[in-house]
């Protein structure tokens, strides 16, 4: 399978199933077609080689990693796909505006947040702390 196979099954999913899946509300054609596009961005990044896969089902066992894919061949990666990057949407902004009394400042041609220098650096921990916990 290969992203040539996901793009089509996606194509076909969308023409063929999606409108009934809409109309008896099951949604399943839309769950199938999110996953399918989840698994179509694992592809995004390039293998740096292929092995066969009954080589590497063999426990203990060298194997031989090839330039091209072949027949049985899986992906090798480097690394873990990347994941895209979520920031806070304006309600969390806003959110946080208000758990640290900043105010809104708006002039003609600018608008500008301040923030207490008592509580500037708790801001930006506020900030930094709501990120890490939308990008685990």
């Amino acid at each position: 399978m290969d992203k040539h196979d996901i793009d089509e099954f996606i194509q076909h999913a969308e023409i063929n199933f999606l409108p009934s899946s809409l109309l008896w509300g099951d949604g399943w054609a839309g769950r199938a077609i999110e996953i399918a596009k989840a698994f179509r961005k694992t592809f995004e990044q390039e293998p740096i080689g292929y092995a066969d896969h009954h080589d590497l089902d063999r426990e203990g066992h060298d194997f031989w990693v090839s330039r091209q894919a072949g027949k049985n061949t899986v992906p090798l990666y480097t690394a873990p796909p990347k994941r895209e990057w979520v920031g806070l949407t304006d309600e969390e902004l806003r959110e946080l505006e208000k758990l640290f009394n900043a105010q809104r400042v708006r002039t003609p041609d600018e608008e500008y947040l301040m923030v207490h220098p008592s509580d500037y650096w708790e801001w930006q921990r506020g900030i930094e702390a709501k990120l890490k916990e939308k990008n685990k």
